[in-house]
């Protein structure tokens, strides 16, 4: 595993590289991601599917069974900013926020989107929205459709009670399509006649993020500086 500079932020949207400068390797590539995880400060209880490969039998995630040789991790260790890894519901208190399920993927692209319309001024204006990823969400069926954002295709199950909810298909969908639907009021999917305005979107709209996003990781590693 190279893990000479590692991919901090919004990886691999927005990433913000960090020296760590370790190359790391192990028969058992359950266990190496582990002490991946612990070199660079990320709870590894977190990560949803250690569980599920060691009860496939991938590999081990027990820490007192996992042997670590060469440099010490401890002298290594650098704590890496991942704003999408911790429990994100709370996050956006001006919206009703559903994301229980939701894979890494989609967590990543949730939250690089509302932190995008933060980026770019349009955040308090769509509040009260209703922003959904993941399987393992209930709606209140008087929720109207029209405040209804459904990111990813586990949410299709949604369009049942709420037919006429925004639906973003896609495992994942694509990377500004949810914040671009909220300032459209309409599903960007990519079709054919939305394209032209998505890709001049996204190009105005990529320097201003990039600014936030450096902003941010400078107040998260300065802090730890600290």
């Amino acid at each position: 595993m190279d893990v000479m500079h590692a991919a901090s932020g919004y990886s691999p949207h927005t990433p913000v590289p960090i020296e760590v400068d370790c190359v790391m390797g192990s028969y058992d590539p359950v266990a190496l991601d582990r002490i991946a995880c612990e070199l660079v400060g990320i709870d590894p209880d977190g990560v949803d599917y250690f569980r599920v490969a060691q009860e496939a039998g991938l590999g081990t995630t027990d820490r007192e069974s996992i042997q670590v040789i060469g440099d010490d991790l401890a002298c290594c260790a650098t704590k890496m900013w991942v704003p999408y890894l911790e429990d994100i519901r709370s996050r956006w208190p001006e919206y009703e926020v559903h994301c229980e399920g939701a894979c890494s993927s989609c967590q990543a692209l949730l939250t690089l989107n509302m932190e995008t319309l933060k980026a770019i001024g349009a955040y308090e204006e769509n509040q009260d929205l209703v922003i959904v990823a993941g399987g393992k969400n209930t709606l209140s069926p008087h929720t109207p459709d029209e405040k209804i954002m459904l990111h990813g295709n586990c949410t299709r199950k949604h369009l049942k009670e709420h037919p006429n909810a925004f639906f973003l298909q896609g495992c994942p969908p694509g990377e500004g399509s949810l914040y671009m639907s909220v300032l459209r009021k309409e599903a960007m999917t990519g079709k054919p006649e939305q394209t032209p305005w998505i890709r001049e979107r996204m190009e105005a709209d990529a320097p201003t993020w990039r600014s936030y996003v450096e902003k941010e990781a400078e107040k998260f590693y300065g802090s730890a500086k600290q």
